[in-house]
This record gives structure tokens, sequence and C-alpha cells, in this order.
């Protein structure tokens, strides 16, 4: 997850409400459907997929024609005009927009299936072992919507956020080497690159790994000269292992650990957003709040 942002749960007052009536559903809008065609696993340096194309043709084709507008997702959002600060994160969480009127029926049925206990299973079928051991989730647990109302009991709280990264005005890395909070179980980047988008370059996932047997966290004064985004590693002290590039329904997951050492490579100057969708599981009581 390259989110750096806090937050804090929130009550929704009612259920979502999503049709399974027509079209896609389940499983078929899945991530993870074209895992045993295009997917490539690898266990080192940490536990992680990567996935292109990972959707059918013709659903990713409806999802990108529907893509929230940037003006539209910063509304949903929450965001102000302050907020609208040049390649900076912004995510539209499960729990709000599956509730909104302004997010059309497919998008919710798609992002309704990420938060799901049938697709945390389609995740552990890849890694089981890996979060059993990393994570130690216990057999039995529950899931629930993060954020959502009903999250009593639940082990494992899912989302799946609609995002961007802003348009770039200076060349920069929205983030650079580091590794996601310990709560966080798995998260995964699907990735709506816009179709006019042809020229930029940047904004690949760069899966790290330590040159010695343990990165020493650079202070907290030396990150900016890094990106304009939270990064807890120096870029010299990392080796690049493998890259998930930023193309349009490509998608990468891994497994959360020390060393899930992850980083975006800087953008150059573009008026297009990143555009990317983030499922993430977190597991609970482990101090969940920031997640990245």
């Amino acid at each position: 997850d390259e989110s750096s942002e806090t937050e804090e749960e929130v009550e929704t007052p009612t259920e979502p409400k999503v049709s399974h009536t027509s079209g896609w559903n389940g499983s078929s809008v899945s991530v993870l459907q074209n895992f045993k065609k295009f997917g490539k696993l690898s266990l080192k340096p940490y536990p992680h997929v990567i996935i292109r194309p990972a959707l059918d043709p013709i659903l990713y084709r409806e999802l990108d024609a529907t893509y929230p507008s940037d003006d539209r997702l910063l509304t949903l959002a929450g965001k102000n005009e302050p907020d609208r600060a040049q390649n900076t994160r912004v995510d539209l969480k499960a729990s709000t927009s599956l509730f909104s009127d302004e997010v059309t029926d497919l998008w919710k049925r798609f992002i309704d299936y990420h938060v799901s206990p049938e697709f945390y299973r389609e995740v552990e079928k890849l890694f089981a072992r890996e979060i059993a051991v990393l994570h130690k989730v216990k057999k039995g647990y529950t899931t629930a919507l993060r954020f959502g109302p009903n999250t009593t009991g639940a082990n494992v709280l899912m989302d799946c956020q609609v995002a961007i990264n802003t348009a770039v005005k200076v060349k920069s890395a929205v983030r650079g080497p580091h590794i996601d909070g310990p709560a966080e179980i798995y998260a995964g980047l699907l990735y709506f690159r816009h179709h006019s988008d042809q020229v930029s370059k940047g904004g690949d996932l760069n899966i790290c790994e330590c040159k010695r047997p343990k990165c020493d966290k650079m202070p907290k004064k030396d990150r900016p000269k890094y990106g304009t985004g939270d990064t807890h590693y120096k870029p010299s002290d990392v080796n690049v292992r493998g890259i998930a590039p930023y193309r349009a329904n490509s998608f990468a997951l891994f497994i959360n650990s020390e060393k899930a050492i992850h980083a975006v490579t800087p953008r150059s100057v573009t008026p297009y957003s990143r555009r990317l969708v983030n499922v993430v599981a977190v597991q609970t009581g482990t101090g969940r709040g920031k997640i990245g």
C-alpha cells in the first residue's frame, strides 16, 4: 500500500446496496482471475505476484470508461482545493464508494467482491503458508469492511480503494523505498493508466531488497531529499529485484512483512493522474490505524 494517510474508524449508517442480478459478479471481477494464465509468482525477495492482463479485457474497458474523474474522486474523498497538490495520493475508501450514488453499479460490484471473504480466500489460496507464518491469522477468522458499520469481532478488515496520484508539475516520486504498517496482511495495486497517457515516464512499482542483511531507517529530516512522499530507506541502500510496470490492466500484490520494501519510481511531468485501485487486508489488534 503506497498510502501514508492515517484514518480513524468511522461509523457508516446502513449496509451498502449492491446489485448482483446481472453482468459481472463474484469471482468474474476478481483481479486474480488470470493468475493461472498470466501470473508470475515469486517468493523472493518477499512473496508477491504480478499479473498482466489481470482482468477480462471487456470488464477492464467497462471499468476504465467509468473511472471517476480526478475532480469527482477528490470530491467524493472529501478533499478540498489545498489537498490538490502535485503528485499526491488520494484514496476513495470502499466504505465511502459502496454507499455513494455517484459510483456506478459495476464499480460497486467490483469493490464489493474485493472486500469479501471470498476474495480473501483467493489470496490465501495463493499464499497460505506465507500468511500463516508472517501474520499468524488464526483459523476461524472473520472478515469485515474496513471503516464499515459492522467490524465487531472481525479478525481481518478489508478495503478496496479507488485512487489517484495527482498530476505532476515537477518530476518526483510519490513514495520512496518503504514498508507498510505491521497490521497489513497484503496489498495489491491494479493500474488504470489513462489511454491518453502515452508519453509520461515512471509510476512503476519497484520490488526492493536491502543490500545488507537489514537496512537502516532514514532520519525524518533526510526524507524530503528523496521525493515528495514518505521514504523509510535511502534508494542507494536497496536493490530492485522486480518491477510491476505502470500499465493498463496490470496488477501486483505482495504479502506484507519487514522485508516487503517497495517504492514508486519518479514520475515525469504530466497532466495525467496515476490511476490505481488498492486492495488491502488488515489484521485487527496490531496497531491497525496507520497503513503505509
